[in-house]
């Protein structure tokens, strides 16, 4: 789930471990104020910021959001082998991973078409660093195609750090 984007893996966690009841325990543990449990139930509609987003990654780093430091560890571990494509077949390489080219990244992508009549939503999270210091969380909304949303958001941080370094 955390290399390859595998829905059906998220949601077997999300059924084995409570769903709803998962955003709830992490909201609750990271102090996320603005992530909100899914509409209808379905894991993928859970709604976040930037900001928390960001949070969250912080204090996992930091063991502050209670997680032990092994399991944290281990997320991350996993982010940073995230594969070119999903197992859903979708490129998963937009962002963080093609912008900071010349950087070990720990990344978790998030897509989804056609909100509010056809937009496309991206999301590239993660870490950046041989340490790991630097968090990033960008996302876009486009009333465009896959491939240009998934360019635009790779541009922008390409724009943010020309070289692919920080």
């Amino acid at each position: 789930m955390l290399r390859s984007s595998d829905d059906s893996a998220a949601e077997n966690f999300w059924n084995r471990s409570g769903g709803d009841d998962i955003i709830t325990r992490v909201v609750a543990r990271y102090g996320l104020n603005s992530t909100t449990v899914p509409y209808d139930g379905h894991w993928w509609n859970t709604m976040s910021t930037a900001g928390d987003l960001a949070r969250y990654y912080d204090m996992l780093m930091s063991g502050s959001g209670g997680l032990p430091q092994e399991q944290a560890n281990s997320i991350l571990a996993n982010l940073a082998q995230s594969t070119a494509i999903g197992i859903d077949g979708y490129p998963q390489r937009f962002g963080i991973p093609d912008g900071l080219y010349a950087e070990p990244v720990a990344v978790k992508q998030g897509w989804m078409c056609c909100w509010d009549g056809g937009n496309w939503m991206h999301l590239s999270t993660g870490v950046i660093g041989t340490d790991r210091r630097f968090v990033m969380v960008i996302g876009s909304m486009q009333p465009t195609d896959d491939t240009t949303a998934r360019k635009t958001i790779t541009d922008a941080v390409r724009m943010m750090f020309p070289g692919g370094r920080i």
